[in-house]
């Protein structure tokens, strides 16, 4: 499943930024008794949380339409040839195994490895920087405990 926003992260914005503002308002002398102060939090605090809920909502239906696209691994406990055939289990090329997991759960190899910074962290919140690319030398190294990608990663960069 895709990494979901939810408003409680919103909100908990929202109220720091309402009392780091109030806390300004107070120190310039602009607020200056207590039930000011309060209704200037309750202020600040419904005006962003009005602006972030949609975003966070956008941004699910974004995550949501992600998902739907993808092909990743079947929901049945039973599998066939057919099966691992789609899910790129018995891929000749290493870069069309579709990873089962991590963040990028659903891509194939060589997917991850063409994303760019911003959409590995966007999209998939991956490490702010790092580009696609970075997981699958992770994934190539004796720090991932999974043989099988480990493998078809390392395969996957001798051919790129």
């Amino acid at each position: 499943m895709s990494f979901r926003k939810d408003k409680t992260t919103a909100a908990q914005t929202s109220a720091n930024v309402a009392g780091v503002v109030t806390g300004a308002f107070i120190a310039a002398g602009v607020v200056k008794t207590v039930a000011k102060a309060e209704e200037a939090v309750v202020a600040v605090f419904k005006a962003l949380f009005a602006e972030l809920g949609p975003v966070v909502e956008d941004d699910n239906k974004v995550f949501e339409a992600a998902e739907q696209t993808s092909t990743g691994s079947t929901t049945s406990k039973s599998k066939s040839k057919k099966d691992d055939d789609e899910d790129g289990t018995n891929a000749e090329d290493p870069g069309d195994v579709r990873l089962k997991g991590g963040k990028f759960k659903g891509c194939t190899i060589s997917e991850v490895y063409e994303m760019d910074a911003d959409e590995a962290g966007e999209t998939y919140g991956y490490r702010e920087g790092e580009p696609g690319s970075a997981y699958i030398d992770w994934l190539a190294t004796s720090a991932n405990p999974n043989k099988f990608t480990r493998d078809k990663s390392k395969a996957f960069l001798k051919n790129v």
